[in-house]
């Protein structure tokens, strides 16, 4: 699987074209001069808008909801002077498609709120749970690459480096634990051009920016650490949760809409609000296995519900009702 792009899209797409080829439909990516039956769109870049234009009404047209107006807030650079022109490009653009594919409940009930009259279908990206697994050797490798011990604490977090990502609420967590020396926190990811990277003035010892890493390793990642912490402010959907999920990590989320209908409070998650919930949370974990087991059941019992297969055999039944 050739997937050199570090953000979540880059790295999904490649792989439910896999799963979709196991189905045996035929994907072609990026190619669309070639003659094809349903024309699936990811990104709505003004190439993306062009190209659904001219389709229209000649092939069946498929719109991922992807990026939604808010998640340009502490995103992109001019992120909040952009909002307002982007929320109204993106009702044009999703209401060319004759099915808009809606990551979550939550993107569905944002949508249809934004005017959006296209069919709206739920279809979660899903987890490749095959790649996403949790691996002691994988833990080994990872520590041994980057020279943490085995006795070290792991939190992690996945995701570009970004306000909205919630890099500076990671940072204060960990600053809170900074005097602990066996507690280490690992941000995996970077920033992209035209993205708002954030800029730090300090970084506690005891948290490590690791930057982009290539694909393969990123499963090493999540099995290498203790738990996953995701305090990101917006999602449309959250890939990384979901790999953590898979990989049967516990996991401490912010308590945002986007969550609302997937994961619950002490059932797969821990959902705080504040620094402070955070940092608790953290501790407990830290000090009681048996509450982080019940979330890492809790984990692998939602990754299991969102596998890529079965995601990828919803997207094909839209496919087959356009078609037929």
């Amino acid at each position: 699987m050739n997937i050199i792009n570090p953000g979540g899209m880059g790295t999904n797409v490649p792989q439910v074209s896999q799963e979709l080829r196991k189905l045996g439909y035929e994907v072609l990516i990026d190619q669309p001069r070639r003659d094809f039956d349903v024309l699936d769109i990811h990104i709505p870049l003004f190439s993306s808008f062009v190209l659904a234009y001219k389709t229209r009404g000649k092939k069946p047209l498929v719109i991922h909801a992807r990026h939604i107006p808010e998640l340009v807030k502490g995103g992109i650079i001019f992120g909040d002077l952009l909002y307002f022109p982007l929320r109204w490009y993106s009702r044009y653009f999703y209401n060319l498609a004759d099915v808009v594919i809606c990551p979550t409940p939550y993107v569905k009930k944002l949508l249809i709120k934004e005017g959006i009259e296209s069919r709206l279908e739920i279809v979660p990206n899903g987890v490749n749970r095959n790649v996403f697994r949790n691996s002691e050797e994988g833990r080994r490798r990872f520590r041994e690459r980057y020279g943490f011990l085995e006795d070290d604490f792991i939190v992690l977090s996945v995701g570009l480096n970004i306000p909205r990502k919630g890099v500076k609420t990671f940072l204060a967590v960990a600053k809170a634990f900074e005097k602990k020396k066996s507690m280490k926190f690992l941000w995996v990811g970077s920033s992209e051009p035209f993205l708002h990277k954030v800029e730090i003035d300090h970084i506690p010892r005891n948290a490590f920016f690791l930057g982009h890493l290539p694909f393969t390793q990123i499963p090493d990642a999540y099995s290498g650490s203790d738990l996953f912490l995701f305090p990101s402010y917006a999602e449309g959907y959250g890939n990384a949760l979901f790999e953590a999920a898979s990989s049967g990590k516990a996991l401490i989320v912010r308590n945002i809409p986007a969550w609302e209908g997937l994961f619950v409070h002490d059932r797969n998650c821990l959902k705080g609000t504040s620094v402070d919930d955070f940092v608790s949370y953290v501790s407990t974990l830290h000090n009681d296995d048996r509450s982080k087991s019940d979330l890492e059941r809790g984990s692998l019992e939602i990754a299991e519900e969102h596998d890529m297969g079965r995601c990828a055999v919803k997207l094909a039944r839209v496919y087959d009702g356009l078609c037929s």
